[in-house]
């Protein structure tokens, strides 16, 4: 922490298609709805990290918790 200080956490989730989710072995049931969560931290205010991660939407939850 002391190279790159996290000073922000930001993660915007929702659903996604199906077919945008399929690129990765998900292995999505039949009607399972699939879940996007974009993550990005920054640093010195600059962005230090972006992530797009995809997920069974029904097999999943997203909780945050951040201290700075």
């Amino acid at each position: 922490m002391e190279v790159a200080p996290l000073q922000r956490v930001e993660h915007v989730c929702g659903p996604c298609s199906r077919m945008r989710a399929s690129e990765g072995s998900l292995k999505l049931g039949p009607r399972e709805p699939a879940l996007l969560i974009e993550r990005v931290t920054w640093s010195r205010a600059v962005p230090a990290s972006f992530a797009r991660l995809y997920h069974p939407g029904s097999r999943f939850e997203l909780r945050g918790a951040f201290e700075v």
